[in-house]
């Protein structure tokens, strides 16, 4: 009776090893490499190649085109933005241009919750964008525009208001005000007023118009650009070429209009793009993207290859407001 019930242990134990299917040596170590590159190799790429671009660092600025948003008021009826529109530059979507690591908001005519008293849109100036003034009979007005804010680290980048500086004299002006949603009472616009309120999730802002007398001239508001932190260090850190002069150009008096130089990116950015741009911060030159390629092993992002060429102080991108650099 022991050997039998020893049988059936050899038996049932025959029976589990027929189930198991049998691979060969080189099946079972098939899917090992791409195994060992998805875990160790590639965070290895990531982690050398930030750690290489900390050694000899060129500190960036990086901006990014909006793809979406509103459109701009410069863009409504004609065929194409304006190239000079200082709410979209160019794009024909308010903002333009995102800066890596912050968010931003755009106060213009579009605005969608946008509240007007005693100022209306001046459309009879075919201005591009369209304009914001007080109406023919008023003394006064303001404008009321409740934003939300996207969570930040509560610190201000950048604020501007922008008003036609030949409309602006000793007897009229534009000031900005600003409160919380719990507060009642509006305070004037400053960095310290921003930074105390900018980590609440709603704002509103209050613009008041006003001239001692109707012979005066209507001050004339574009529009207010607020940018605020989503992170506490906003330089990217790149790598670049030795710098080289060619005297094919120079010879006529071009030394760097025309020149391209390439740039390697790591993970950090997520997307690089060819209408983007960087403000190299040592020496205060702007640098537009004009060829991308992004390294994917395994569809995992390590590092960018790009080309940069100068950006002319004509074009749009000088009117981005840079911020803290």
């Amino acid at each position: 009776m022991l050997r039998k019930a020893d049988n059936v242990r050899t038996t049932d134990a025959h029976q589990v090893n027929r189930d198991n299917h049998v691979f060969d040596k080189t099946q079972a170590k098939e899917d090992y490499p791409h195994q060992v590159a998805l875990l160790d190799l590639i965070p290895r790429i990531q982690s050398r190649t930030r750690d290489a671009l900390s050694v000899d660092r060129v500190d960036t600025l990086f901006f990014q085109r909006k793809l979406t948003g509103r459109r701009c008021s410069c863009f409504i009826v004609e065929s194409s933005p304006d190239g000079q529109c200082q709410i979209c530059y160019g794009t024909g979507i308010v903002g333009g241009y995102s800066k890596f690591g912050t968010t931003d908001l755009t106060i213009d005519v579009t605005h969608p919750s946008l509240r007007c008293v005693n100022v209306r849109p001046l459309f009879e100036l075919q201005a591009r964008p369209v304009l914001l003034g007080l109406d023919d009979t008023a003394l006064e007005g303001y404008i009321e525009a409740d934003v939300a804010i996207r969570q930040s680290l509560g610190i201000a980048d950048v604020f501007k208001m922008v008003v036609r500086s030949t409309t602006i004299t000793q007897n009229n002006s534009i000031e900005a005000f600003v409160k919380s949603a719990d507060e009642t009472d509006f305070v004037p616009v400053t960095y310290a007023s921003l930074n105390a309120r900018i980590g609440d999730q709603k704002l509103t802002f209050r613009f008041e118009f006003s001239r001692a007398t109707l012979s005066d001239a209507n001050p004339i508001m574009s529009h207010f650009f607020l940018r605020s932190k989503l992170m506490d260090d906003l330089r990217i850190r790149i790598d670049l070429p030795r710098d080289r002069e060619s005297i094919t150009l120079a010879e006529f008096g071009i030394y760097d209009s025309w020149q391209t130089i390439t740039a390697f990116f790591d993970s950090s950015v997520p997307k690089v793009g060819v209408e983007d741009f960087v403000f190299r911060c040592r020496d205060q030159e702007l640098w537009k993207v004009v060829d991308s390629s992004p390294n994917r092993p395994l569809n995992i992002l390590t590092s960018h290859d790009t080309t940069l060429r100068l950006v002319q102080t004509f074009e749009p991108y000088v009117n981005v407001p840079v911020g803290q650099t």
